[in-house]
Formats: C-alpha cells, sequence, structure tokens
C-alpha cells in the first residue's frame, strides 16, 4: 500500500498532531513510533502506511 505523508503540527497527549496532504487534521499515536521517532519536531513530514492492521511511521 501507499504510503500518506503527514506534517507533524504540534504535541498532543498520546502523540502527534499532523495535517495530511488533503488538510485533515489525524493524531499519530506515539505507541505507532519507533523509539528514534518519538523527539519530532514541528514541521517534520513522515510517511504512514497501513498494511494486515498495523501501522507503520517513518521518516520519508
Amino acid at each position: 500500500m501507499p504510503a500518506t505523508h503527514v506534517t507533524v503540527v504540534r504535541l498532543v497527549e498520546g502523540g502527534w498532531e499532523c495535517v495530511d496532504d488533503a488538510g485533515r487534521r489525524v493524531t499519530v499515536p506515539a505507541a505507532d513510533l519507533a523509539p528514534e521517532l518519538r523527539s519530532l519536531r514541528v514541521g517534520q513530514r513522515l510517511a504512514v502506511r497501513e498494511a494486515s492492521g498495523r501501522r507503520s511511521v517513518t521518516l520519508p
């Protein structure tokens, strides 16, 4: 499945609020992030993929 790209907007309780390429606000739960991605910055882009009911969040 192709990746959806999101831009980090702000830290919220339990994760990061992001905006996808269509302008929709989404929350990426901290549990979906690998430990090396937990110190994100506002404006940073992420690639989100879903397969078999699991979400994978990586740098694009």
